[in-house]
């Protein structure tokens, strides 16, 4: 038994009374990324060597009754956060055992109605080698890359997309659990994160069609003010007529719509009821909205297209108009020659090749976008910089009745009363049980997770960080005071909202969660608290190549050329001016329809 096993099996003993680790870490072993099981070993180790300072004894060597107080004593600082990391296995793993299932009643593939015949997706991505030249090579195929893969279709252009992730099959998607889909899917196993006070978690999608896979669904245009902060912080004048034009061809590709009622699912419906009693903006989510039948595993990748992602639109199209499609490609390097970008090399499972093409465009995504440009030798001061996260907390109430959060649309409604002041929006969200934040929902106590309705506090961020990679995290970002500020302004009218909802108690999840029986004891704890003791996820980064009016502000131009070359382009989440308020996928994807139909007016495409 490796170290990694022993402090995870020591840990589940501790926190849940019985060994959820032998045979599902083993298991998880052969599907993990190696960046995830060197950080696991090393963060293990540190685990298992940090009591000694104190009781002089290795953690694995403490009763269950003095991990447990341990446990209890170190939920803040980086042990915390190890902790929280290493418990994200555990708790997916838990609810692997049928008995601790059914204690709850989560039964795995039971959407809110009925499903026909399942139909697996047809494939899309090419085998063996690519062409020698392409007009253009697209790095990535997540909301930018697919956008832009996609419209340059239409244009009788060649085109190559390489994608480092591998292409995921809806068998997969059905058969496989959530833990194990996010362990394939995301960067490192889904254990990334940025250092900082505190850190954030941030996972990322690895596979074809980018995060976009992965992601809730929720869709958002970028509010008017928010246009008006991008010129204001990078001097860019997005034209108003150009993007609401791209905006609708996206919108009626996705299909956006708001799911019905049926789809909503008990969270939604408890959140609704909290919402008019107070009188707030209140909204079905817009999503790119398919066959749904209310799974409720959106964030992991959905088996019966009910979130249409890139792999079912964008990337579907450009493929059915030759664009070709690789996957395990991974783009070891832009070719520069002068200010001309030349072309990539790139290695295709286990064969390296080169590709020459008249244009690249670079979508892979607000941390490692900043790495490839500059190790294609690219100078600008602002590669990595002006790192945007949506900061997110959850919040729970404990009511008096059986929910059973997970079932129905993932993410599927929302609060927006703050929005405007507070630039923060309440999203009624519940992923699979411990999995994400409702692995906070305290696993010693998990038979409570069938009453819990909860509400994810997103909030976009004054503040900004830097991507850049680090021994053990993809970047540094501190929430500022007025962020944490707007998060404790969520946090509290979500517990008034859950309250209003009938909650016999809200449970803040902090990284030590406290339960409060009033809105007043909720306000009162979160005045006294500092960033350091929020436990935050981030689901959006971005701005870190972003637009500017010239190469002292920005990293591209309106056109999203990157300055000081001639035919290289970023389109992804990086390329945003500043924070887009609310969720950004439906701006990347416009934004980068417009990138792309410049570049095929510049290739007479």
């Amino acid at each position: 038994m490796d170290i990694t096993s022993k402090v995870l099996t020591a840990i589940s003993k501790a926190e849940l009374g019985e060994d959820v680790v032998s045979g599902n870490y083993e298991n998880s072993k052969k599907i993990m990324d190696k960046g995830a099981l060197n950080f696991l070993k090393l963060a293990s180790t540190i685990i298992d060597l940090s009591p000694s300072i104190t009781k002089f004894k290795t953690f694995t060597k403490l009763s269950d009754e003095e991990r447990r107080e341990w446990l209890d004593k170190n939920r803040e600082g980086l042990l915390g956060d190890i902790i929280f990391l290493l418990g994200y296995y555990i708790s997916g793993w838990a609810y692997t055992s049928d008995r601790r299932a059914d204690s709850i009643g989560y039964v795995r593939r039971s959407p809110l109605k009925p499903v026909p015949k399942f139909q697996p997706s047809t494939k899309l991505s090419k085998e063996g080698a690519p062409k020698d030249k392409y007009d253009v090579v697209v790095i990535g195929s997540g909301a930018g890359g697919a956008a832009v893969a996609y419209e340059l279709s239409k244009h009788n252009l060649s085109v190559a997309v390489f994608e480092i992730g591998k292409e995921p099959t809806e068998e997969e998607f059905l058969n496989d659990l959530p833990v194990d889909r996010g362990t394939k899917y995301f960067w490192e196993s889904g254990l990334t994160f940025t250092n900082g006070n505190p850190s954030i978690t941030i996972p990322i999608g690895k596979v074809l069609g980018g995060t976009v896979t992965l992601n809730s669904g929720t869709l958002y245009r970028i509010p008017a003010f928010g246009l008006t902060n991008w010129s204001k912080q990078t001097g860019i004048n997005i034209d108003s007529n150009l993007l609401n034009s791209a905006y609708e061809e996206v919108e009626k590709r996705l299909n956006v719509s708001r799911p019905p009622e049926e789809l909503l699912g008990n969270n939604a419906m408890t959140i609704k009821q909290g919402a008019e009693k107070l009188g707030l903006i209140h909204h079905p989510t817009n999503r790119p909205l398919g066959t749904c039948y209310g799974n409720g595993e959106c964030a992991f990748g959905c088996p019966y297209h009910g979130k249409l992602d890139m792999r079912l639109t964008f990337l579907k199209d450009a493929a059915d108009r030759n664009v070709e499609i690789f996957t395990s490609a991974n783009v070891r390097k832009i070719i520069m020659s002068g200010d001309k970008a030349t072309g990539v090399s790139v290695n295709i499972k286990g064969k390296n090749v080169t590709v020459s093409a008249k244009a690249v465009v670079l979508s892979v995504g607000a941390f490692h976008t900043p790495l490839m440009l500059s190790a294609a030798g690219i100078k600008n001061k602002n590669i990595g910089q002006h790192l945007h996260v949506h900061p997110m907390a959850a919040v729970a109430g404990l009511m008096e009745k059986k929910v059973f959060a997970w079932k129905g649309t993932m993410q599927s409604y929302a609060i927006e009363d703050l929005v405007n002041e507070w630039h923060t929006v309440l999203l009624a969200t519940f992923p699979p049980p411990a999995l994400s934040y409702t692995e906070g929902l305290l696993l010693r106590d998990f038979k409570d997770l069938p009453y819990f309705a909860t509400l994810g506090v997103q909030t976009s961020d004054d503040g900004e960080g830097e991507a850049k990679k680090t021994l053990i995290g993809l970047g540094n970002y501190n929430v500022g005071e007025s962020d944490i500020e707007k998060v404790k302004k969520g946090m509290e009218l979500s517990a008034n909202i859950l309250f209003s909802s009938g909650a016999k108690k809200v449970l803040l999840l902090f990284k030590k969660p406290v339960y409060v029986e009033s809105v007043g004891d909720a306000t009162k704890i979160l005045q006294s608290l500092q960033p350091k003791d929020f436990r935050l996820a981030g689901y959006h980064p971005m701005s870190t190549a972003r637009m500017g009016s010239d190469k002292d502000v920005g990293v591209i131009d309106v056109d999203g050329r990157v300055y000081g070359t001639s035919n290289l382009y970023v389109a992804d989440a990086s390329i945003m001016p500043a924070s887009t308020i609310l969720n950004p996928q439906l701006t990347i994807n416009a934004m980068s329809i417009m990138i792309a139909r410049g570049i095929s007016n510049e290739l007479g495409g």
